[in-house]
């Protein structure tokens, strides 16, 4: 979908001076926009090695791949402050909250140092 500007003004300001539902309207499609804005580039995010410690054992986590990440439109909260009923920061344009977000990671890669042990790798895959 291209972006039109003038099209993009014009709906801001009905929802800006129209009534609840042709704001609920805007706001949907503004965050449909930018659900699928993220998605699209998630794939080439790449996300530096983990490390830590759990329990008495190091670990090492490589190659986190984040193209299977899924969000549902309906588990996001879009708000515009100043538009919507919300409280936000006033330096925000707008405030998106996703909650159950799910993934799949195939093919990570693994360094485990348990206690005395010596190191061993592991390739698996988590959801």
């Amino acid at each position: 979908m291209k972006f039109k500007p003038d099209a993009f003004i014009a709906d801001l300001e009905c929802a800006v001076h129209g009534d609840p539902g042709a704001r609920a309207g805007f706001i949907g499609r503004l965050c449909d926009v930018c659900i699928d804005a993220f998605l699209a580039i998630l794939p080439a995010v790449r996300i530096p090695e983990i490390s830590g410690e759990y329990n008495k054992t190091a670990y090492h986590i490589f190659d986190l791949d984040m193209s299977a990440v899924k969000i549902q439109r309906n588990n996001v909260k879009v708000s515009l402050p100043g538009l919507t009923n919300s409280a936000g920061s006033t330096d925000e344009l707008m405030h998106l909250e996703a909650c159950n977000v799910s993934a799949q990671f195939r093919e990570i890669r693994c360094k485990l140092k348990p206690g005395m042990m010596p190191p061993f790798r592991v390739t698996t895959s988590a959801t």
